[in-house]
């Protein structure tokens, strides 16, 4: 069910920029962040009601270090589609790295709530659980 749910996001409607979303995603997987942030940006400016671009930016953002960026790509991600647990946990990774630590806990909290399967579950919320002095839910 996660897989199709992925898959149905990364769908924008048009060929032309899911063929894109498809290269831009291969820049990423490859290491290649500053060719995929530029055609990311496009994609947005195109699609901005597509979420998936904005979380793919997101990413991006978050890769290469741009935290508050990725952060603002983020909200938007979660303005278009509230359950998107891919972008919940990637706000939980920068809070986390930002040593925000309860509210890295907050983040994964609701991304699991969405995404039972989340592999978080297994490793980070235990231990940010512990981190903060939490209860395990």
């Amino acid at each position: 069910a996660v897989a199709e749910i992925w898959r149905l996001w990364q769908r924008s409607g048009t060929p032309e920029l899911d063929e894109l979303m498809e290269r831009v995603a291969a820049l990423i997987g490859q290491g290649l962040v500053p060719l995929a942030l530029p055609l990311l940006d496009g994609m947005v400016a195109r699609a901005p009601e597509w979420a998936e671009a904005w979380n793919k930016r997101a990413t991006a953002l978050y890769l290469a270090g741009e935290h508050d960026r990725s952060l603002a790509d983020i909200d938007r991600v979660l303005a278009l589609e509230p359950r998107h647990f891919g972008a919940l946990a990637g706000m939980g990774l920068i809070r986390m790295a930002r040593g925000e630590y309860r509210e890295a806990l907050a983040a994964f909290r609701r991304a699991l709530a969405v995404n039972p399967f989340l592999k978080e579950r297994l490793q980070l919320i235990p231990t940010l659980e512990r981190m903060v002095g939490e209860k395990p839910i």
